[in-house]
């Protein structure tokens, strides 16, 4: 069951999702895990000991978007790749605590969610100097 914040298809949330997933690990030179296993309190992949969750969206004004259901131990940042097709950059990350908190909780029209503007998010070099 996806998750997704919006009213695109699961089959576009999956794909733009793993694309995302994809494109951050070829940034980060890191192996994804490829896996095909139903997840729920997981993260993505590990750079060094940092547990990573990526968020992906196709909108160049996205926020970085985590479903409520996360707990802040499940992953320990968020990554918010922005593109599709193929094509993606990396927005920036922030803290699970960070996010994972009463103040950001949003809506957005589809049910409460955290939210972060990219404004808010941390530059990527901070995150490759925690590997």
């Amino acid at each position: 069951m996806n998750r997704r914040i919006g009213p695109q298809s699961d089959d576009d949330t999956d794909l733009n999702g793993v694309e995302g997933e994809l494109a951050f690990c070829k940034l980060m030179n890191l192996y994804p895990d490829l896996d095909i296993t139903p997840q729920a309190h997981t993260y993505d992949c590990d750079f060094g000991k940092v547990r990573v969750d990526v968020k992906t969206s196709k909108y160049k004004t996205a926020r970085l978007l985590v479903d409520i259901t996360k707990r802040v131990d499940d992953c320990d940042a968020y990554v918010l790749m922005i593109g599709e097709n193929g094509k993606y950059e990396c927005a920036g990350w922030c803290y699970s605590w960070a996010i994972v908190n009463q103040s950001c909780i949003i809506d957005l029209g589809y049910g409460k969610t955290y939210g972060m503007k990219r404004a808010d998010l941390l530059a990527m070099q901070l995150l490759k100097e925690k590997e």
